[in-house]
């Protein structure tokens, strides 16, 4: 149920005759990726998963896509504890 989004009554009927629901999923996303690379204007899709994000490299590779490369994000500091400012890690360091 995603807003403006609407999935036609024969994939939610498919998936609900499915044995395996995610195996279905990824079917379809295949299946729907394929297609959408076939339409006329289209330059690009991105995959992008929210409760399976596990299966986006395996959907990617069926559907011949090019993998976009992960962006690290940096790690934060944990909770109650401050990153040093201004270099103060380098200076206690002796640096």
């Amino acid at each position: 149920n995603v807003p403006g989004v609407s999935i036609p009554d024969a994939l939610v009927e498919r998936m609900e005759k499915a044995q395996d629901q995610q195996e279905e999923g990824i079917r379809i996303c295949v299946e729907t990726v394929k297609a959408l690379r076939g339409v006329e204007g289209v330059r690009g899709v991105h995959v992008m998963a929210v409760a399976w994000e596990s299966v986006v490299p395996r959907i990617v590779e069926e559907a011949g896509l090019l993998p976009r490369p992960r962006v690290e994000r940096p790690k934060l500091a944990p909770a109650g504890e401050a990153a040093p400012a201004g270099g103060a890690a380098k200076k206690a360091a002796g640096d």
